[in-house]
This record gives C-alpha cells, sequence and structure tokens, in this order.
C-alpha cells in the first residue's frame, strides 16, 4: 500500500514539474526576428529571395532545372502556400 502511494506521489510530483516547465516565466519581451534578406546567410550561393532564374543559374543540369521548374509548380497550388521543397544533384559524381 505505501508502494501505490509513494508510486502516486512520485507521478504528481513528475506532472507538476513538467506543466511548470513548460509555463512561460518572466522574461523579457520578445523581439521580432532582425534579419533582412540582405543580411540573410548565404550557402554555397544559394541564399533567400533569389529569383527563380538565378537559382536556375546555379543548376544548369537538366535534370536539376526540372526538379526546380516541377517545385515552383508545385508551390503555386492553394494548398502549397507558396512553399515548396526540391533536390539538386550533380549527374556527373565529381571525383576529388
Amino acid at each position: 500500500m505505501k508502494r501505490h502511494i509513494i508510486f502516486g506521489f512520485c507521478i504528481i510530483v513528475v506532472a507538476a514539474l513538467s506543466v511548470a516547465g513548460q509555463t512561460p516565466g518572466n522574461s523579457a519581451p520578445q523581439r521580432g526576428c532582425s534579419l533582412t534578406l540582405a543580411r540573410s546567410p548565404e550557402i554555397r550561393g544559394i541564399r533567400l529571395g533569389m529569383s527563380i532564374e538565378q537559382l536556375m543559374n546555379l543548376f544548369p543540369e537538366e535534370t536539376n532545372r526540372a526538379s526546380i521548374r516541377r517545385a515552383v509548380e508545385e508551390s503555386k497550388g492553394a494548398h502549397m502556400f507558396g512553399a515548396s521543397t526540391f533536390a539538386v544533384q550533380p549527374e556527373y559524381p565529381r571525383l576529388c
């Protein structure tokens, strides 16, 4: 019987601590993001705000161009909200 009471007490304590950990504290007010397109990071020539033409120029392989075109067309669907993903791969593996 004591084990059940101790076990129940432990469950209540863990649940209370879990809830308390998720409650926002009295921290400083959060400000919005100050990152601009001009200051956004560039990764291997790709950066936020690039046009489709700029992106296509980085990946001249036809398979990559087709993937980019397909992703752009899919992003125009109402259910996609303008977001899309695509992957680019070199046609010929490079040897280091």
